[in-house]
C-alpha cells in the first residue's frame, strides 16, 4: 500500500510540474496543484501545498503563499486602465504598471471570487464565495458580500499566532488523495 501511495504523490509532482511548465510558470511550489483551464501571467507566484481550481484568471504581480485553496472561478482582476485621455479610445490608452495583490499562508478563497489588484488578503483568511475583495482583508478575517466585509474572525486573537507557529510544522504527506 505504502509503494502505490508512493507512486500516486511522483504521478502527482510530475503532472503539476507539466502543468507549470504548459503555463510557464516558475515559481511554484513543487506540489501546489493547479486544475487546468485557468490563465495565470507568467510572473505569478505561489507557495506550498496550494490547490487552485478551474477557470482562475490571475493577472501579473501576484503572489500567493502556503496552503492557499481556491474554489473555481477566482478572478484577480486590476483597475488598470487609463480611461481619461482626451481624444483616445480607452483601448489605445495603454496601461499602467498592475499594482501588486498578495495572498498570505492558509488562505480559503471560496468560488466566483473576484479579488481586485493591489489588495493584499492576511493570512488565515476566509473568502467567502461570489465575494468581491476591493480592500485588504485583516489576518484570519472572513469575508463575505459585495463589495466584501468582514463577517467575524476564525480565531481569537490570542490563537493567531498559535495556530501559525502549528502549521509551520505541519507535514501533509501522510494524509495525501488524489484530486478529482
Amino acid at each position: 500500500m505504502k509503494m502505490k501511495m508512493k507512486m500516486k504523490m511522483i504521478g502527482r509532482i510530475i503532472r503539476n510540474r507539466a502543468i507549470h511548465f504548459l503555463y510557464g510558470l516558475t515559481k511554484i511550489g513543487r506540489d501546489s496543484y493547479i486544475m487546468r483551464g485557468s490563465f495565470f501571467s507568467s510572473d505569478f507566484q505561489m507557495g506550498q501545498h496550494g490547490f487552485i481550481a478551474r477557470n482562475a484568471n490571475i493577472c501579473s504581480n501576484t503572489i500567493f503563499g502556503n496552503y492557499v485553496m481556491v474554489g473555481p472561478g477566482l478572478s484577480v482582476v486590476g483597475s488598470d486602465h487609463v480611461y481619461d485621455q482626451l481624444g483616445t479610445p480607452v483601448i489605445f490608452s495603454g496601461r499602467p504598471s498592475q499594482k501588486q495583490t498578495i495572498v498570505g499562508d492558509d488562505v480559503w478563497i471560496a468560488s466566483g471570487v473576484t479579488i481586485l489588484a493591489g489588495v493584499h488578503i492576511g493570512s488565515g483568511a476566509i473568502i467567502s464565495s461570489c465575494a468581491v475583495v476591493t480592500k485588504d482583508v485583516p489576518p484570519f478575517a472572513i469575508v463575505r458580500g459585495v463589495p466584501g466585509e468582514v463577517a467575524g474572525y476564525r480565531f481569537d486573537d490570542s490563537d493567531f499566532e498559535d495556530h501559525l507557529e502549528l502549521i509551520g510544522q505541519f507535514n501533509p504527506e501522510w494524509q495525501y488523495c488524489e484530486p478529482r
